[in-house]
This record gives C-alpha cells, sequence and structure tokens, in this order.
C-alpha cells in the first residue's frame, strides 16, 4: 500500500470481516514503514481471510498518536479469495485512488467516523 502521510500519521486496514476489525477502525490492523520503504506500508504479517467469504470489501484509515482521524474514502475495495488453502494473495494499492477513477477527495465528508461502511493480502495475506 503507498501512502504520503503527514509526520505521525499511520495506515491501519479495515475490512467487513472480522480478522479487518469488522469495519472498526479501532479494530484495524497496523500497518509499517520505514524510511527506506516509504511511503510503503506492509503489514507484519499475513492476513488468513476466511475461505467462506465471497468478496472481502476493506479500506485503509489513518491514525495518529493512536486515534482514528479519518478514512481514505467512502468507498471499499473488493477482494474475492480464492478457494484453496495454499493461495497466498497480495495487493498493492496506493491510498485513496480506487483504480476505477474514483478518489477519495470526490467523496463529501470523507473523515465522517460514523459512515462506517484497506494492502491485503488476500487468502493466505
Amino acid at each position: 500500500m503507498e501512502a504520503n502521510l503527514g509526520n505521525g500519521e499511520e495506515v491501519r486496514l479495515s475490512g467487513n470481516v472480522p480478522v479487518l476489525g469488522n469495519n472498526d477502525p479501532n479494530r484495524a490492523i497496523k500497518m509499517v514503514s520505514t524510511r527506506l520503504d516509504y511511503p510503503n506500508w506492509v503489514t507484519k504479517e499475513g492476513i488468513f481471510l476466511p475461505g467462506d467469504a465471497d468478496v472481502v470489501k476493506y479500506r485503509y484509515c489513518v491514525f495518529s498518536g493512536g486515534k482514528f482521524l479519518r478514512w481514505e474514502g467512502e468507498h471499499f475495495r473488493p477482494l474475492r479469495p480464492h478457494r484453496t488453502e495454499s493461495t497466498v494473495m497480495s495487493t498493492h494499492d496506493i491510498f485513496g485512488n480506487f483504480g476505477d477513477g474514483r478518489r477519495s477527495s470526490d467523496v463529501d465528508d470523507a473523515t465522517d467516523a460514523s459512515r462506517l461502511p484497506g494492502q491485503s493480502h488476500g487468502h493466505g495475506a
């Protein structure tokens, strides 16, 4: 996941399944970056998505000082996990760019935390 953020801000991954916090930003998965890797963010470990989920919907959120600041936008990103145990998927997302012409800046009040509808590494994430 590529995200240029402000000083002290961090990216977290949230989604519609329990392992991604059930769309609760306070239960989202922390992502990390280093000086050498910035602005690229990754999860520390793989994320194992439920095999029974037809579509996992995820999006990213920004925290600072341990507090939720904003969603990347109103839209969710879809991920269709494969039904095999050995499948590992990976994504390379750009924060605020949904790949279909939608950008987070196209959404009114994208920082409204009451609108709870995220690099995900698919089934073996």
